[in-house]
This record gives C-alpha cells, sequence and structure tokens, in this order.
C-alpha cells in the first residue's frame, strides 16, 4: 500500500515553470500594459462607430482633413479639382486598408488573451483542462482546427468509470466558446475594413420647408403675379397696362421662347412623319427658363391619340432652383452664402431639389362647325356649340356634338378674351383672301355634349334641341347643363381655345381641363445643359378642374386684349401655315395630320401655365415647426450630395458594426478576467518547457492522439509566479501493460501543493 502511494504521489508531482527572482514585478507591469493595450482598441472603433451611426460625410476626397477640400463649380465641367482629388484617394484608401488589418492583428491578441483567461480559470479547478485545450489560446483563430475531430471528443473522459456530466458540459461550452471566437478573429478584419472604409454615396442635405399657399389662375396676369423675373418687364409693364389686358410688355423675354418652341414642333414632327423614324413625345418641348432647360412633361399622354394628360413645371419654382444653383456655385468659389449650401462643397456631384406646384391638364382637340346661341339677345350669355366632337382626334366611336356657355352672366368667372393671328404669307400663298385669323379664348363653368346619330329623343333633332333651331322656342339650358353630363367632372370649368377665318367654315377648336398638383424639380449640377427633371408626386387627379382666367393664353403669346400677332413670329406663321394646308388637303380630297397644329396651340397653352405665379405663406423654415394640410402643404427644399462619406447603407456594413460591438463586449469581458485572475497569457514556449520538466511515469504510454487530447491537467500558480503543471487529481495510474487510467483515487487536499 505504501509502495502504491508513492507511485501516486511521484506522477501527482507538479512540474514547475522556474521564474527568476526580480522577474514577478515585470510581469505585473506586463500584465498592467497588457490591459491597457486590450482596452486601447476600443478607442478607435467606438469612433468608427460613432462616424457610420452620424453618417459623418468627409468630402470630395477620401483624403480630405478638416474638410478643406473642395469640389468643383457647377458651372464647370473640366473637372481640374476631381483629378486631383482622385489621385488622393487611392493613397487614402490603400492606407486605410492597413489600418483595418492593423486593429485585425490588435483583436487577435485581444481575444487569444481572452481565451488563455477562461482556460485557466478551467485549469485551475480540480478536474483540470484537457491537453486538447491546452494550446486553444494560440490554435483558437484557425478554422482547419474545428474541422478535426480531436476537439469535439475533447471533453469526453477515458476510462472505465464516469466523468462528472457537468465538468463535461462545461468543456464542450469552453469548446464552443472557442469556436464563437475564432468567427469573430475571422470577420473581425472585414467588419473593420467595411466601417474604417468609406464609401462614394449619395446624401440627402438637411430640408426647409415652405408653406404654400395658392395658384394665381384664377385672376389675370399682374406684375404682382405674372411670373417672370424681377426687372425684366419693359418699362411700360405695369398693373395699370396690364388691368386693360396689355400683355405684349412680356414679349422681350417671352415671345421668343413661344416661337422657339413652335419652330421644335415643326422640326419635330416633320422628321417624325419621315419613314421608320419614331421621335419620343418629349423632343419638342424643351424650353428654358433662368438659365435652366426643361419640358412640358408628356410622361402619361399618347401623342398619337391626344389622351391623357400634359404637364407644366412652373417658372417661378425654376427660378428659385436656378437662385439655389448660383449659391453653390458661389459656395464652391468660398464666396458668402447661405449657411444651409456650404455642405455641397463636400460633394463631387451635386443635386439640388425643390417641391413646386404643377399644373396638368386633359386636353381634346377637334375641328369643327360652330353655332351661336345669345340668350336673351345678349353676348354676354351665349350658347357655343361645336360638332364633330370626339373623345379622342383617332377615335371610331360616334361623335357629339358640345355646347360651351359663356358670357359673365352665367357666372363671374366666364370670361372671354380675344386677339387675332395675322396669316397673310400663308393665306396669299396658297390664293386665299388676306384675312385675320380670330383666337377665341373662353372659360365656361359648364358643358355638356349630345349624341349626334340620337334622333328625335328627348327633344333631340340632328343631335341638338328642338329649340336651338327654332327662334320662337326657348332652351331650359339649366337644366341641360345640369343634367346632360352627370358625375362627369370634365365638362366643368373649360379652357377653350376657338381659331377661326373668314375665308373657312371650320373651326379648331382646342379644349382643357385644368388641374394642379405637386412635383420634384430635380437639377443634376454636373448636367452640361442643365436640364430640370420633375417627378409628379401623386397620380391621382383632383376631383374639379380650376378656374383660370383666358388673359394668361394672352400673356403667352405676349398680345394685347383684341391685339395682333404679326406673322413675324414664328408661332403666329407657323399655326396660320398648317391651317391653311388643312384646308388645302381637304380641297383635294387628301388627308391631313393634324398633330402639328394641335401641338402648337397645346404648347402655347402650356406656355401660358409655366407663367402663372403661386404663393408661400413662411419662408423656408425647418418643416417640423409647421403643419402639412391639404390646402396648403409644405414645399421641400434640399439636395443630395455625391460624396465620400461613413454610413450604415447596407447588410455588411451593419454585420460591421455588430462584429465590432462584440469585440468590444469581449474587451470587457478579458479586461475583467484578468484583473480577477490576476493572470496573463503564457507562450507556447513557455508551456512546453513547463511540461518538459515534469516527472514522467510512463503513464501516457499506450495512448493513441484522442485519448491524449482527453487527459486533463490542473495549473497551479506558484508563489513565486511561475505556472505549475499537475495531472488532474481524479486520475492514478494502473498496474503495468495497462492503457486505461484509474478514475477511482482522490487526493485529499494534503496532497495539494
Amino acid at each position: 500500500m505504501n509502495k502504491l502511494r508513492e507511485v501516486s504521489d511521484s506522477w501527482t508531482q507538479p512540474a514547475r515553470s522556474r521564474i527568476a527572482p526580480g522577474r514577478s514585478r515585470g510581469r505585473l507591469l506586463w500584465t498592467a500594459a497588457s490591459l491597457l493595450i486590450g482596452f486601447l482598441w476600443i478607442a478607435p472603433n467606438l469612433a468608427l462607430l460613432i462616424l457610420n451611426f452620424e453618417h459623418h460625410i468627409i468630402g470630395p476626397s477620401v483624403w480630405c482633413p478638416f474638410g478643406r477640400c473642395q469640389a468643383d463649380n457647377p458651372f464647370s465641367y473640366d473637372n481640374p479639382r476631381g483629378r486631383k482629388l482622385d489621385e488622393y484617394d487611392h493613397n487614402a484608401l490603400g492606407a486605410l486598408q492597413f489600418v483595418a488589418k492593423a486593429l485585425e492583428i490588435w483583436f487577435g491578441f485581444i481575444a487569444g488573451s481572452l481565451v488563455y483567461g477562461i482556460a485557466r480559470i478551467i485549469a485551475s479547478w480540480p478536474d483540470g483542462l484537457p491537453l486538447g485545450f491546452m494550446l486553444a489560446h494560440l490554435e483558437y483563430g484557425d478554422p482547419l482546427t474545428y474541422l478535426d475531430k480531436i476537439p469535439w471528443v475533447t471533453p469526453k473522459s477515458i476510462g472505465s468509470a464516469a466523468t462528472n456530466r457537468t465538468w463535461t458540459l462545461t468543456l464542450y461550452l469552453f469548446m464552443l466558446f472557442t469556436a464563437f471566437m475564432c468567427l469573430v478573429y475571422n470577420l473581425m478584419g472585414p467588419a473593420v475594413a467595411v466601417l474604417v472604409l468609406p464609401t462614394l454615396q449619395w446624401i440627402d442635405t438637411p430640408r426647409l420647408g415652405q408653406q404654400f399657399g395658392k395658384l394665381d389662375l384664377a385672376v389675370a396676369p399682374t406684375t404682382n403675379i405674372l411670373s417672370v423675373p424681377a426687372g425684366a418687364l419693359s418699362q411700360g409693364c405695369s398693373n395699370t397696362t396690364l388691368a386693360v389686358g396689355n400683355y405684349s410688355c412680356t414679349s422681350d423675354i417671352y415671345a421668343p421662347i413661344l416661337d422657339g418652341i413652335a419652330n421644335d414642333v415643326v422640326a419635330i414632327q416633320t422628321q417624325d412623319n419621315l419613314p421608320n423614324v419614331d421621335l419620343t413625345p418629349t423632343d419638342f418641348v424643351i424650353t428654358y427658363e433662368s438659365g435652366l432647360n426643361f419640358g412640358f412633361n408628356y410622361s402619361s399622354y399618347d401623342v398619337s391619340s391626344f389622351e391623357g394628360s400634359v404637364y407644366t413645371p412652373s417658372r417661378q419654382t425654376l427660378r428659385g432652383l436656378a437662385l439655389d444653383q448660383m449659391n453653390l456655385g458661389n459656395a464652391a468659389e468660398g464666396a458668402s452664402v447661405e449657411k444651409g449650401f456650404q455642405v455641397y462643397n463636400k460633394s463631387l456631384q451635386s443635386t439640388l431639389k425643390r417641391d413646386g406646384p404643377i399644373i396638368h391638364a386633359l386636353p381634346r382637340h377637334h375641328v369643327s362647325h360652330v353655332l351661336v346661341t345669345d340668350i336673351g339677345g345678349s353676348p354676354e350669355s351665349q350658347i357655343r356649340c361645336y360638332d364633330n366632337w370626339m373623345p379622342t382626334i383617332t377615335s371610331t366611336e360616334e361623335v357629339f356634338w358640345e355646347c360651351i356657355r359663356t358670357g359673365p352672366l352665367w357666372g363671374p368667372n366666364n370670361v372671354h378674351s380675344k386677339f387675332s393671328i395675322n396669316g397673310s404669307q400663308a393665306l396669299q400663298r396658297y390664293g386665299y383672301a388676306d384675312e385675320l385669323f380670330q383666337v377665341n379664348v373662353f372659360f365656361s363653368d359648364k358643358a355638356f355634349i349630345f349624341n349626334i346619330s340620337n334622333t328625335n329623343q328627348n327633344g333631340i333633332s340632328g343631335g341638338l334641341p328642338d329649340c336651338m333651331y327654332n327662334a320662337t322656342s326657348s332652351c331650359d339650358w339649366d337644366v341641360d347643363f345640369a343634367g346632360r353630363v352627370s358625375n362627369d367632372s370634365s365638362f366643368d370649368n373649360l379652357l377653350t381655345l376657338e381659331i377661326s377665318n373668314p375665308a373657312f367654315s371650320e373651326v379648331y377648336v382646342s379644349e382643357f381641363s385644368i388641374f394642379s398638383g405637386l412635383a420634384m424639380y430635380t437639377l443634376e449640377t454636373a448636367d452640361p445643359i442643365a436640364y430640370v427633371k420633375t417627378t409628379y408626386h401623386s397620380t391621382d387627379i383632383p376631383v374639379t378642374p380650376l378656374v383660370v382666367h383666358p388673359d394668361w393664353i394672352l400673356a403667352a403669346w405676349s398680345v394685347d386684349r383684341d391685339g395682333v400677332v404679326p406673322d413675324t413670329r414664328a408661332a403666329a406663321s407657323h399655326l396660320a401655315e398648317n391651317i391653311v394646308k388643312a384646308q388645302v388637303y381637304e380641297y383635294k380630297g387628301l388627308d391631313y395630320d393634324w398633330r402639328i397644329h394641335f401641338l402648337l396651340c397645346q404648347s402655347s397653352f402650356l406656355q401660358g401655365m409655366s407663367l402663372v405665379s403661386w404663393t408661400n405663406t413662411t419662408d423656408f423654415v425647418n418643416p417640423s415647426t409647421l403643419k402639412n394640410t391639404e390646402d396648403h402643404p409644405i414645399l421641400m427644399r434640399y439636395g443630395s450630395i455625391h460624396a465620400w462619406a461613413y454610413g450604415l447603407t447596407g447588410r455588411t456594413s451593419k454585420l460591421g458594426v455588430a462584429v465590432v460591438i462584440v469585440g468590444i463586449v469581449c474587451v470587457f469581458f478579458r479586461t475583467g478576467i484578468c484583473i480577477i485572475t490576476g493572470t496573463h497569457e503564457r507562450s507556447g514556449l513557455e508551456l512546453l518547457s513547463v511540461a518538459l520538466r515534469r516527472t514522467y511515469e510512463d503513464d501516457l504510454d499506450g495512448l493513441d492522439e484522442t485519448d491524449l487530447a482527453k487527459v486533463r491537467y490542473q495549473h497551479i500558480r506558484a508563489d513565486d509566479g511561475g505556472l505549475t503543471l499537475r495531472r488532474s487529481m481524479h486520475y492514478k495510474a494502473l498496474d503495468s501493460g495497462t492503457n486505461l487510467l484509474d478514475l477511482s483515487h482522490r487526493p485529499n487536499d494534503d496532497d495539494v501543493q
């Protein structure tokens, strides 16, 4: 029995590392330094998290210290600064990749120390730590380690006796923890790289808002509400002259624009009529305002049938956008501008955006004969009826008569304005008498239609009420206008353009139901043609059309009431030419394409609507202080900048944040363990030297690699700071020739040194 005790004592004799006197203080300093180095890892990573959460904007270059680099002026397109900044970007991005790698290596030190600290705690308990986990702090980061079966069987016991199941579970949890740390360590590099490397992003600038007031459609143009640039009107253009309908004072700025639109319409449609040519509707409606180009939007309009809506932007809003562009350019040159525009200096490209009203209309066009009835013999209360009314110009359905009521006796908004167009050149070229073309513009609050094919029904003869042919009878027009078209608001509030000439029996009619909405006006400052895009905020058309004063059409033509547009104007000559040519074609029995004529009429209408001004009830302020209502919505002004910035813009960046946060938690965990246990990480060489000093008693003979990994050792820290390795006290050697270890012997507390 004494002999067995001696044998047992011999194999439980600890193997101790030798620590030179005086080195314990150095180890203390090293432990403190190790904790400090590990804790300092938090600082740069916390800074990265803050930069990304706050969406920090660096500027037009990655290398932009203190934001001292400016983008190119939006009015310059050769980008000299941009090319120089590209060189800085290449070097800075390369340097930041080295930073990401350094932070990854730094975390590897922290994670290894954490794994070692937990392993030391487990190894200090009597059950000990298996040999397979002895170097876990050095091997945890290699994913190939976990493809081997040894780590997965190491927690199991060997021998015939059962080991404490709780302890086996503890070892399995430790093994899973090391696998988790392997995952975190290998993800840390990409995670930090995602956060440390900025990206080129489109970032919205802070928003300002103003409260919308109203559109000035229902009243005649004045100097206060006519949407023209400040100081652009001629000296004779005053509220007094405009009040009597003298709109020719706008001819200096807007007559050339309408003429240019007319030239484009004719040129594009002429090309579109060529074989194998199919141009888009927007090709002929590009026009100009305050240095910006814009288009009348035909996106939901079929030009071939003239079905759908047409949209016209507001020139007043466009001038505001042009002012924003000027402020942006001044900011790029270092000039003093409104505070909100300084942020654009941080961009490679920028986009300016403004909300503003947009007018859209449902147009209809037809060539008709007109029948006029003066109610009570007064021209201030008329009924005008047009035959050949069709839903579209390509309609194959039944045709109708359409009647509108005009004159102020029907209501204060039923206003009539007129002017003339000189078409002498076209008339003389085709042998017609030199007569002026009359252009009448009516606003009618009500209209109705009669189906021509339905005769002798409900008092209808030839499609019209009998009373319209019989001067002795009278029609109940209130009933007709109230009941003919029920629940159809498209026949309320119509603006009608009627063009006629004494030489021809037909009249040429264009009518519009007019609505308003809000749109986003967007300008890409890098666009060399400065084209403004408009995006309608809603596709829902309001139920009731708006009231429109006819004089807005006169302002579009820059002509006075009862005035004459000379045929030297392109818009006038093209319109007259197409009407006369249509008459010639009809006389010869040829088909004529009416699209050019109708597009000319439609373009003049859109030009007039673009001149309409609008009011706002507040200046630009923080939109949170305003209340958005249906009648007075908030109009936003902001922009987007294309700049180098940090931010959580994708799934990878969010994964990076999660991994870095786990890393920070690991730092705190590791710091707590080191403070509690007072241990520091041992090198592989030191652990090897401790193992070599142990007296070998043939107790590991005959064990294969799998069983060898299961053998457990207890770590004991010596008084001099050294490390002691001792076989777990749960094991004892059996008779020679037996490869299994007996678990029955459990030494007394006196056996522990």
